[in-house]
């Protein structure tokens, strides 16, 4: 887990930012306050480990449209939506997209660490896996078609004689464009590449 616990505070309502942002600060987490989505799109790294911590409705951009954006961005960070006026339907709306969970207003404070925590925890796995999945896509992207059909028949147990049938080339053909495969995704072996294109599939 990351030694730095992350939190972002979005509401347009200045109390409530410094109210939550101090009680917060007392609890050991490094927090940054934005009054608005766009400000804090701005001025964020939005791949890294934390939580943002957004208020549903706000001028401009809610926290619904937030979590689109973070989604579309591909964001590590996980998000807690917080409101006084969430229903059921929304609720599950939200969380089937990938918020963590709804916290409706007057709430305990205990409610809120222990979803904060749970928060960090699913934004650090989030992280890791970006991560993997951006590392397979950068040392598969010089792989060609034919290198890549090669490949998938050796993943598939197939061996040399039977992909050259199977692709109607030579022995050395197969051999040749199964090295370099390997020497382009920077894979040791056959194994290794399968789990590049497994990664890819996320």
């Amino acid at each position: 887990m990351n030694d730095t616990k992350k939190l972002f505070l979005v509401d347009d309502n200045s109390a409530v930012l410094a109210s939550m942002g101090a009680l917060l600060k007392n609890e050991g987490y490094s927090v940054q306050c934005f009054s608005c989505g766009a400000e804090f799109f701005k001025r964020t790294d939005l791949n890294q480990v934390g939580c943002v911590i957004s208020d549903l409705q706000m001028p401009e951009m809610g926290g619904e449209e937030l979590q689109k954006r973070l989604r579309k961005y591909e964001s590590s960070l996980a998000l807690i939506i917080i409101s006084g006026y969430a229903d059921v339907s929304s609720t599950v709306q939200l969380m089937e997209k990938g918020a963590v969970t709804l916290i409706q207003k007057p709430f305990e404070t205990n409610r809120l660490l222990i979803s904060i925590e749970k928060a960090l925890l699913q934004s650090q796995d989030n992280f890791e896996s970006l991560a993997l999945y951006r590392d397979a896509v950068e040392r598969l992207a010089q792989v060609d078609e034919e290198e890549l059909q090669v490949m998938q028949c050796a993943i598939n147990g197939m061996p040399v004689k039977a992909i050259s049938d199977a692709l109607t080339m030579s022995n050395r053909t197969v051999d040749r464009r199964r090295l370099s495969a390997l020497t382009k995704a920077k894979a040791s072996s056959v194994t290794e590449f399968a789990m590049l294109l497994a990664r890819l599939h996320r």
